[in-house]
């Protein structure tokens, strides 16, 4: 059972960002410049979600980039509400569940890519449908549509590929693609 409590202020420096935590692929950095420009215009940001035990950012991976960026580092406070939670599944889920629920959603893939984790953690699909806000029947459905034969997750150009054994070239193609889209380049000049 996830308890919470009223927030502090920290030093950003001891907040830990642990990937393997985060549902998404990656930070969305126009996401973060957007919260650069309210914090510069006056806006406060609702505070970090960090877990107590080991100082994990729980929800606000963005917030956190744009503290540092707008104040040069990370030893500046910020106000985060510290939880404590039962299990490492029970802080995934609330994970996806913060990350679901406002702020830049989480998109197909994340919900498919947090889905395998959830699962290597022990949880069900079910109870990842429900963090997410998805029926168990779309998620099986994205599952079905975003997933190789070995697991290996697809992006959405790659997707009539499903079900598949991937090539070593189509799996850097299929790694490349989203590097490509942030850069505005052609995924086949990586390859």
């Amino acid at each position: 059972m996830t308890t919470a409590t009223a927030s502090e202020s920290v030093l950003l420096s001891s907040l830990v960002l642990d990937y393997n935590l985060y549902p998404r692929k990656d930070v969305y950095w126009q996401n973060v410049g957007s919260l650069v420009e309210a914090v510069k215009a006056g806006a406060t940001l609702p505070p970090i979600i960090a877990d107590r035990a080991s100082n994990r950012v729980v929800d606000g991976f963005h917030r956190y980039q744009c503290y540092e960026k707008t104040y040069g580092g990370n030893n500046v406070e910020v106000e985060v509400e510290f939880r404590d939670y039962a299990s490492e599944g029970e802080l995934f889920l609330d994970a996806i569940r913060l990350n679901s629920g406002h702020g830049q959603r989480l998109s197909t893939f994340d919900i498919a890519r947090s889905t395998q984790r959830a699962e290597e953690l022990g949880l069900t699909r079910d109870v990842v449908a429900g963090a997410a806000g998805w029926t168990r029947e779309r998620l099986d459905a994205t599952l079905l549509t975003r997933t190789t034969i070995s697991g290996e997750m697809l992006k959405r150009t790659n997707s009539h590929l499903a079900g598949t054994e991937l090539s070593k070239k189509q799996s850097q193609y299929n790694q490349y693609a989203a590097v490509c889209r942030k850069l505005g380049t052609s995924s086949r000049s990586l390859l």
